[in-house]
């Protein structure tokens, strides 16, 4: 059952719907093209289509071009047939529970698939790790086709009995009176950088003292504005590492210590190791590959047999993300192993060089790629996002190069107004890419 709808309240109705009727439920992006809405209802063959009213026009249209389409309900519909008497169908701990298309940044989208039982010990172990309980009202902004918002924020919230208050969106001021009824906020980097930039976000945290928890998921956030952020709210931000196939993976300790940059240790049952480009095991301070294993993990990729065994070998999900442990076991990422940049032979992880830039004063935020080129293999560039205006590319040039070795300065930067993200707040690294490409070609005389 695909649903296809802005209305967060009526997503989780037909989600929940779906459960308890042994279809497996799909959320996808209530603001899907109609060439990615064809691409979902294909790949998955979903029977059933939810969707809202505003979602009507594009659903009929790629609907009708179907070979085999589904049904269609509106949610206006799931409102009056909730009265009816449902047929409930108990499921086994092996069923499909959830599929969840993957945010896609560099590629086509794939779908997961999470079982019962893998949700049950994945989330369980999360409200165990965050202390979640009847108490709590947690505040959830997120979309809720993506594992954050509909996972860790809404199941985790209700399988713990506790009060799960739902808004469509992030809006600073309606989100900021929201936070005065709250006790947990889970929330992505982007979230906490617009408070930061809001003068008033001082006395606005003031109001917020029943807040015990504040998480950040989807990438970390960013280390040099950590001490400010926590001064502000009076608590740490809980930074936390997971993903689509394999939930909450790690979390920095409720209790401490908080390492700055670090996502923190493995949760309950969560088993992990680094790997080198070898296949070997590397060191705790070596840079390596992250595999987990434990209960928590996805079944499978949806229709994709191959690409599952690529990913899980001997129990192991390689994650494609690269990491390393400092010596008390607490996990520091480093970058996506298809981000990873190899110029005249050495490796270069955008994250180590995004950090220097960002230590410079001024900077508000950058994104380091690597671009194709014919002398080394790739080449280092960046673009960055400054608070001011008198801040120059070769100004960044000059003090990377005191902070980095030669071969990691990036040679080509660029001031621009933005970072392009994905509805969850993720970097779209391939359109920064293409975008820096274009500029470079572009040029006379240029060939990458």
């Amino acid at each position: 059952m695909v649903i296809f709808t802005h209305d967060k309240y009526l997503t989780l109705v037909a989600h929940f719907a779906a459960m308890f009727t042994a279809a497996i439920p799909i959320p996808i992006n209530p603001k899907a093209a109609p060439a990615e809405l064809r691409l979902y209802l294909e790949d998955s063959a979903a029977r059933f289509l939810i969707i809202g009213q505003e979602q009507a026009a594009i659903a009929a249209s790629v609907v009708s071009s179907l070979g085999n389409p589904p049904a269609i309900g509106c949610d206006f519909d799931l409102v009056a047939a909730s009265s009816n008497q449902a047929r409930i169908t108990i499921p086994t701990a092996d069923s499909p529970a959830l599929m969840i298309y993957t945010s896609g940044t560099t590629g086509q989208p794939k779908a997961v698939v999470h079982t019962y039982a893998n949700l049950s010990a994945g989330l369980s172990t999360l409200a165990e790790t965050w202390h979640i309980s009847p108490a709590d009202a947690v505040l959830d902004v997120l979309p809720l086709f993506h594992v954050h918002g509909l996972c860790f924020a809404a199941q985790t919230t209700l399988l713990a009995g506790g009060c799960l208050l739902l808004e469509d969106r992030f809006e600073l001021e309606q989100t900021a009176n929201s936070l005065q009824d709250a006790t947990v906020f889970m929330a992505v980097p982007t979230i906490y950088y617009r408070f930061l930039e809001c003068a008033e976000f001082p006395k606005l945290a003031q109001r917020w003292q029943s807040v015990r928890l504040y998480t950040c998921g989807s990438a970390p956030v960013r280390p040099e504005v950590l001490p400010n952020l926590a001064a502000i709210l009076g608590k740490p931000i809980i930074n936390r590492y997971g993903m689509s196939e394999a939930l909450v993976i790690a979390s920095v300790p409720l209790q401490g210590p908080y390492p700055v940059g670090s996502v923190g240790l493995p949760l309950r049952g969560v088993e992990w190791r680094l790997i080198r480009d070898t296949s070997q095991q590397s060191t705790n301070t070596e840079v390596g590959e992250i595999a987990v294993r434990g209960p928590h993990l996805f079944r499978e990729y949806w229709r994709r047999p191959e690409l599952t065994r690529e990913r899980i070998r001997e129990g192991w999900f390689y994650t494609g993300d690269y990491g390393y442990l400092d010596e008390q076991g607490f996990l520091y990422l480093v970058g996506r192993r298809d981000d990873l940049i190899i110029t005249s032979g050495f490796n270069v992880y955008p994250q180590t060089v995004e950090q220097a830039i960002n230590s410079y004063p001024g900077v508000r935020e950058s994104v380091v790629v690597g671009l194709p080129d014919r002398m080394r293999g790739e080449i280092v560039a960046a673009v960055v996002v400054t608070e001011e205006a008198k801040i120059t590319e070769a100004n960044l040039q000059n003090y990377l190069r005191d902070k980095l070795s030669g071969y990691q300065v990036p040679r080509i930067i660029r001031i621009v107004p933005s970072i392009p993200r994905n509805a969850l707040g993720k970097i779209l690294r391939q359109q920064i890419r293409e975008y820096l490409l274009e500029e470079l070609q572009s040029k006379p005389g240029h060939s990458p």
